[in-house]
């Protein structure tokens, strides 16, 4: 069953000035705990030398970790989590965020992107002094047992950006969606990734540049939903409740090479705009004629090591293409030609040559 996490985004006024300071950090052994905690040295990608850890139950918290920063200077402040990740932690571990303009809720997926500083929250206006706070509590919605071992949540590490300082992306909770004034992004993930948003200021905020990035030993495939394509970062405007999905494969041993890193010869001309299908932002195109070419585009790939590879292309389809592109594949092991209908199958990978030596 999918779960549904809404994150809502507090949307700061020019009132609260951007500050320009440095972060505030808060360590698990400085944060207020109530209930069982445990204090857990053994995982590498903690923060300090320590952090802590406690089984998660459904319906109330039975244990609590609070974060209370003393603020110097009232302002906008960015909120972030540091944690070690495991295959026992909560994918939907409860954050609290209580700031001078409300609170914010978000859910983080503990199995994945840990030994970072994961923003949860951006923009927060936050009083000087002690108002303010972030709390983790043990009731997450996927409380209880996975298989034998129960789920945990791990409280850390957790510090205060100034705004100023750092205007970076903040984390979409995956499989969840986050509220700008009226209307729901709501994000799916397909595989090991994460989606990080930056939002415009003044009038524009509701438009977003959205950016996939990809887990170790992965690589963003593409967009879905309400965005198609592979286009990264790309830029939303939130004038409706959208429903977006970001799909994330295993990368493999090999290499991609974009048109503007390959090499041409003769007349081609550039998009002016990505056409439906195109691979990232733009595509080259050349007049086709008969008999011998007078224009080449030759991708040479630099392949991290020697063995079989496949080959695939990747082109933005049209009625005007040729229906008998000539593409020629290079290898150890000789050459083969291929000719290809550019005029459907666009948008996707399309296989020229399996096994071939390089």
């Amino acid at each position: 069953m999918l779960r549904k996490f809404y994150l809502s985004l507090l949307i700061a006024c020019a009132s609260w000035p951007l500050l320009a300071g440095e972060p505030i950090v808060i360590d698990n052994t400085e944060a207020l705990l109530t209930g069982e905690w445990i204090l857990g040295t053994t995982q590498p990608d903690k923060h300090g030398s320590d952090y802590h850890h406690i089984s998660t139950t459904p319906g109330d918290a039975t244990a609590t970790a609070i974060y209370r920063p003393d603020i110097p200077s009232s302002g906008v402040y960015h909120v972030e989590i540091f944690y070690p990740q495991h295959s026992n932690r909560s994918t939907a571990s409860p954050w609290r965020i209580s700031c001078a303009r409300g609170e914010i809720i978000a859910h983080v997926n503990q199995t994945l992107l840990g030994g970072q500083w994961l923003r949860i929250a951006s923009a927060c206006p936050f009083e000087k002094g002690t108002n303010g706070f972030v709390m983790l509590s043990n009731n997450p919605p996927d409380a209880g047992m996975r298989g034998t071992n129960p789920v945990r949540v791990i409280a850390d590490a957790v510090r205060f950006v100034p705004a100023g300082k750092d205007a970076s992306h903040t984390a979409l909770p995956s499989n969840g969606a986050i509220k700008i004034a009226n209307y729901f992004l709501q994000l799916t993930v397909q595989g090991k990734g994460m989606v990080t948003f930056a939002q415009q200021s003044g009038a524009d905020f509701h438009r977003l540049t959205l950016s996939a990035q990809p887990a170790e030993g992965h690589v963003f495939q593409e967009w879905s939903g309400a965005l198609s394509g592979a286009r990264n970062p790309i830029t939303v405007e939130l004038s409706t409740n959208l429903h977006i999905g970001a799909t994330f494969a295993r990368a493999g041993i090999g290499a991609i090479v974009d048109n503007r890193d390959a090499e041409f010869s003769g007349q081609w001309s550039v998009s002016e705009r990505a056409w439906p299908g195109t691979r990232y932002e733009d595509y080259h195109f050349s007049t086709a004629i008969a008999g011998e070419p007078t224009a080449t585009a030759i991708f040479r790939p630099n392949l991290p090591k020697t063995g079989l590879y496949d080959v695939y292309i990747w082109y933005a389809s049209g009625s005007n293409r040729a229906t008998n592109a000539l593409w020629e594949v290079v290898s150890t092991d000789g050459t083969v030609s291929r000719h290809v209908d550019q005029t459907v199958n666009g948008g996707t990978w399309v296989l020229l040559a399996s096994n071939r030596l390089f």
